[in-house]
């Protein structure tokens, strides 16, 4: 959603990417998990989304996550996405192209599987508190 979909969905077609890209709307988070559960990857190129629990959720699946720059994730997840500025549609381009090429997938693919994504919760809410006592500051 956003003010850049129409053009996305334009660069989409373009790119000849229609096959492999799709744009979700809101959906339940059930829903969402299970579409997650089925993708080779997951595309957050959010402005203003602090916390963007999708792209943990993601990960902690084992999906490679492409990430806007701007969102509050924290540094140990950031390392393990393909970060992009969403501001440049090639940028976000570039990104797709590398979750089909399927060497860069598997490379983000291993670091995740590598970090192993199964924290403990104290980590995770430790990490959740950082990012809150940063934005307060």
């Amino acid at each position: 959603e956003g003010t850049g979909k129409d053009y996305l969905e334009e660069e989409i077609e373009r790119l000849d990417l229609k096959n492999f890209v799709a744009i979700q709307p809101p959906r339940p988070h059930a829903e969402l998990l299970s579409l997650v559960a089925l993708s080779r990857a997951v595309v957050v190129p959010s402005l203003s989304e602090v916390n963007p629990q999708i792209a943990v959720e993601a990960l902690s699946r084992g999906i490679p996550v492409v990430i806007s720059k701007y969102t509050g994730l924290s540094t140990p997840l950031r390392e393990m996405t393909r970060e992009i500025d969403p501001l440049f549609c090639a940028d976000i381009a570039d990104a797709l192209r590398d979750m089909l090429s399927d060497e860069k997938w598997r490379g983000l693919r291993q670091k995740i599987l590598y970090a192993g994504m199964g924290r403990p919760f104290e980590t995770v809410a430790g990490e959740y508190i950082a990012l809150v006592n940063n934005l307060s500051v």
